[in-house]
């Protein structure tokens, strides 16, 4: 109850802060991209406290650091692709947006992969823990990313700014949800368990929300990104209220 509460909260207040920020670069002025640049430095110093965590409940075997290492490798080629795969899609041509359609299918095959992994998780043997790390440190990189092309994307042109503000919520939502599902993990209870697995449903379900509002965002119009924008808010707001409900399950 005491963690569902705080994750609860947690989640909130970050997400109100944000959508206060949003507001303010909606009018592209100058107060508006100073608010731009506190989102992505309040982002920064969430990811450097969440780092500085993850180093403390580090794998600390041998097959933990080898494992690691793969990753990392692995990570770096697979943000050098979509590194590319951004600047081709700032040009606003044809092949910008078959490679934006890549990305989109990129990102699908991604989270496949991620529920994939979570299955040999719950099995909760030696190699379950191994993979849940490994998916611990693979979202760390992953956000790494999202941040670092937040900066190469920081043109002052509308595309630019349309892409920064899709790139900002999406690294929040999904930012939110494995900290979060970190927490609870760390609590290595009956409880934990039961959180770290409605969180998980959280993920997968802000993940579907995102997906959909993509194809409205794609449209590449105003009215596009006002539906991209509202449809996120009211899904998220759902899920919140949901999760609000149902902690009387759990007493």
């Amino acid at each position: 109850m005491i963690t569902f509460r705080k994750i609860v909260l947690y989640s909130i207040t970050c997400y109100q802060s944000f959508e206060t920020a949003l507001r303010a670069s909606s009018a592209r002025t100058s107060q508006g991209m100073i608010s731009s640049r506190k989102i992505v430095l309040y982002s920064l110093i969430c990811y450097q406290s969440f780092e500085t965590a993850l180093r403390a409940s580090s794998a600390r075997t041998s097959q933990g650091m080898i494992t690691s290492r793969k990753i990392v490798l692995y990570s770096i080629n697979c943000y050098q692709s979509f590194e590319t795969a951004l600047r081709a899609y700032s040009a606003r041509t044809d092949q910008g947006m078959i490679t934006s359609r890549k990305i989109v299918l990129y990102s699908l095959i991604c989270y496949q992969s991620f529920k994939t992994a979570l299955r040999a998780y719950s099995a909760r043997t030696d190699q379950g823990i191994i993979t849940f790390r490994k998916i611990v440190l693979y979202s760390i990189t992953c956000y790494q990313s999202f941040e670092t092309a937040l900066r190469a994307s920081s043109a002052r042109t509308d595309q630019g700014m349309i892409t920064s503000r899709k790139i900002v919520l999406y690294s929040l939502i999904c930012y939110q949800s494995f900290k979060t599902a970190l927490r609870a993990y760390s609590a290595r209870t009956d409880q934990g368990i039961i959180t770290f697995r409605k969180i998980v449903l959280y993920s997968i379900t802000c993940y579907q929300s995102f997906e959909t509002a993509l194809r409205a965002y794609s449209a590449r119009t105003d009215q596009g990104m006002i539906t991209f924008l509202i449809r996120t808010h009211i899904k998220i707001r759902i899920l919140i209220a949901t999760f609000e409900s149902s902690r009387i399950t759990w007493c």
